[in-house]
């Protein structure tokens, strides 16, 4: 194999073991004792060899002592390679699956700990990826293919060693293709990354559009988009054919030359011999090298023509480990020694900008939330309204300028600090496939059974919730799909309630429900928001009306500010948007 590829190897093997941060003593004993087992498997070849020519030479002779002394040496070596294969193999399985366990620990604490604004980069399908099939790949580097390759690599040159301490000529001989072989491969390599990264890029592709479309499935035979979907998706399952058959040409083409460049050493072996047949030189103890070496020939090329085996396996592997490996390195936001905790909840921004893949979202916005006040937040759509909840709720940092609580900035209170503080009510309500009770238990773990029974009454979801079959212990489905939406909004409301933070973040939390349950939520909402800070983003300014102050937003900068009445009486946004609003009742 070309250095480029060991090295491409190595690195991510050393990079695996370092990101698990679990001792890999017991992986590389393992490895150790599979090159063992690999020598032990030559070594009677050898000890034949030396015996035969010892008679030829007359230093030995052949009686039935010596006889049963060679067989006791045999055996004690097939003995030894047995031994060496079952504690090599335990060894290195056992070691690998402790390097994958904590690795894989590991890269699921990663993504806990990603800012959450970095999590939607990736689409749900393109993340389930690299959290299974990924993972999986790169596991079958330690469970099934590196000790194999390593022993592959290692037998070979310490066997030519010896061969080319028996002779020169011959030994050379037999590895003549090798360079050839190594070249093409490494030629090959920079093609084979190339298409695999696009045949990564489709398969990640293609998950999402699958995944998308089993979830959006009710909606497009509603309105009857089906059919188009279906042909997009054989339109990516068609672009996923055309690169996987890139790939394997890519892969297996260069492979299958390798090892013929390799198999040409035989033949350069044989003619070698061949001119060595002269009647001088052809005596018994040359007709002896030239039998061992047309035996260990086999075993020589056979680890070299195995590797080429592996040779795409691992590839694919490489580039699993590559991606997953950028969820490691993605910049995590920084977190204080030593958090501090605010004494008070008054919210400011203080000349914060901020802008996603240099694309400006907020331009010097200041403004101040006392305690106990409700702020909205209105105005045209991508004017970066939910930019600013999300900076509060720290999914992402701001580029200049500081977002505080109670005067300490974000960044020293900490992410958990952050979340500990504040609840958050939004449009589309994220449950789990659970009961009831566990999705509004998220909101405080150790509530008790009359606290989540008092906050679902507060949110006005009690009475609903009784007339379940199962009452509190209804599964609500994978996202909450056997609920309506009103449903689904209350008992979020009711896990805000019950986590009762001081702060309450509210983004169009009534915008994508019916006028029925819109009243129920309201409602809720009213009791919700009592003796908190509240920032909360609407479309529908009548929601709105009663506000302590109104920040209209348009192209990332606030334009106005002021209560309801103020700003109708300037005629500015805020009034040309209420109009709008008024005309379409």
């Amino acid at each position: 194999m070309a250095k480029e590829n060991q090295t491409g190897i190595l690195q991510s093997i050393r990079r695996v073991i370092r990101r698990s941060d679990c001792s890999a003593g017991e992986f590389y004993w393992g490895l150790c004792l599979r090159v063992l087992e690999r020598c032990f498997e030559i070594l009677p070849l050898l000890v034949c060899y030396f015996w035969l020519i010892n008679v030829l030479n007359g230093n030995a002779v052949a009686d039935g002592q010596t006889v049963w002394g060679i067989a006791g040496l045999l055996l004690a070596i097939f003995m030894g390679q047995l031994l060496c294969s079952w504690r090599g193999q335990h060894h290195s399985f056992m070691g690998s699956y402790h390097i994958m366990q904590s690795y894989r620990a590991r890269l699921i604490d990663r993504v806990r700990q990603l800012p959450l604004g970095q999590l939607y980069h990736y689409r749900t399908g393109q993340l389930a990826d690299i959290l299974t099939d990924d993972i999986k790949r790169v596991e079958g580097i330690f469970t099934h293919v590196a000790a194999d390759v390593f022993a592959a690599g290692v037998t070979p040159v310490l066997w030519f060693v010896v061969l080319l301490y028996l002779d020169w000529q011959l030994a050379t001989a037999l590895i003549v293709g090798l360079p050839f072989a190594c070249w093409i491969l490494n030629a090959a390599k920079r093609f084979f990354e190339r298409v695999g990264q696009q045949r990564q890029t489709r398969f990640q592709e293609t998950a999402g559009v699958v995944v998308e479309f089993v979830s959006g499935i009710r909606t497009l035979r509603l309105f009857n988009r089906t059919g188009i979907w279906l042909s997009r998706l054989n339109q990516q399952f068609d672009l996923l054919r055309q690169s996987s058959v890139r790939v394997e040409t890519w892969g297996a083409g260069p492979v299958v030359v390798y090892r013929l460049m390799l198999e040409l050493g035989l033949v350069a072996l044989l003619l070698v011999c061949a001119s060595q047949m002269l009647p001088s030189q052809s005596t018994a103890t040359v007709m002896a090298s030239w039998l061992l070496f047309l035996l260990l020939a086999h075993k020589l090329l056979e680890p070299l023509l195995e590797m080429s085996g592996y040779l795409t396996i691992l590839r694919h592997a490489l580039q699993s480990e590559v991606k997953i490996e950028t969820l490691f390195s993605t910049t995590q936001l920084s977190e204080p020694a030593v958090p501090v905790t605010p004494s008070h909840f008054a919210i400011r921004f203080d000349h914060v900008c901020f802008s996603y893949d240099q694309q400006s979202s907020l331009q010097d916005i200041c403004f101040s939330v006392p305690q106990n006040s409700i702020t909205a937040i209105v105005g045209p759509s991508g004017a970066g309204k939910s930019t600013v909840l999300n900076l509060l709720a720290r999914f992402y940092d701001p580029q200049s300028g500081s977002v505080t609580i109670g005067d300490e900035d974000l960044r020293a209170i900490g992410t958990d600090g952050v979340y500990q503080h504040i609840s958050t009510v939004f449009q589309h309500v994220q449950l789990f496939d659970g009961s009831i009770r566990e999705n509004i238990r998220i909101g405080r773990p150790d509530a008790s059974d009359a606290q989540i029974m008092a906050a679902c009454q507060s949110a006005s979801c009690h009475d609903f919730i009784m007339g379940l079959p199962e009452q509190y212990e209804t599964r609500v489905g994978e996202g909450g799909m056997r609920l309506s939406g009103g449903e689904r909004q209350r008992l979020s409301i009711a896990r805000a309630l019950l986590k009762d933070a001081p702060v309450l973040l509210l983004d169009e939390a009534t915008a994508a429900v019916d006028a029925s349950a819109q009243h129920a939520i309201q409602n809720a909402l009213n009791r919700l928001v009592v003796g908190r800070v509240v920032i909360m983003v609407a479309h529908r300014l009548s929601t709105v009306r009663n506000a302590d102050q109104i920040l209209v937003m348009d192209k990332g900068r606030i334009v106005e500010q002021g209560n309801h009445q103020s700003l109708l009486q300037r005629q500015g946004l805020y009034y040309q948007l209420w109009q709008s609003q008024s005309a379409d009742k």
